[in-house]
């Protein structure tokens, strides 16, 4: 449990930094548009970790205290195959987060820097 604690903390803090990051830049006028395209990274996000994800690390994990290291590897390919073909399909909603928002109703944002800033964090950048 160390390991996924460990991952979700440095998540956190990444996200921070980004906020941290693009609230000085740009002197806090993007920040609303950050977090609308938050919302439609998360919710995706969470399709990947929350289900198969989950499944698949449990899996693994019991394979390798088991000490079946083939299965272990299988279970582990399984998940990264997965989280690639999912990965693959979800990349177009995070670069048109902005008209998804938009969809739903928050046109009083600059749809364009939602976009953008979706864009961007397809590359891992803030």
């Amino acid at each position: 449990s160390m390991p996924t604690a460990a991952t979700e903390i440095l998540l956190v803090v990444m996200d921070l930094t980004d906020t941290v990051i693009l609230g000085h830049y740009s002197g806090g006028r993007m920040l609303p548009e950050a977090s609308a395209a938050l919302i439609v990274i998360m919710f995706t996000c969470s399709v990947i970790t929350s289900g198969p994800g989950l499944a698949c690390m449990t899996l693994s994990a019991n394979a390798a205290s088991a000490g079946d290291v083939s299965l272990c590897g299988n279970w582990l390919q399984l998940a990264v195959f997965f989280a690639a073909v999912v990965g693959l399909c979800m990349a177009p909603l995070w670069a048109f987060s902005g008209q998804i928002m938009g969809l739903v109703g928050a046109a009083d944002l600059d749809l364009d820097l939602v976009s953008s800033y979706g864009r961007w964090r397809l590359f891992g950048l803030p």
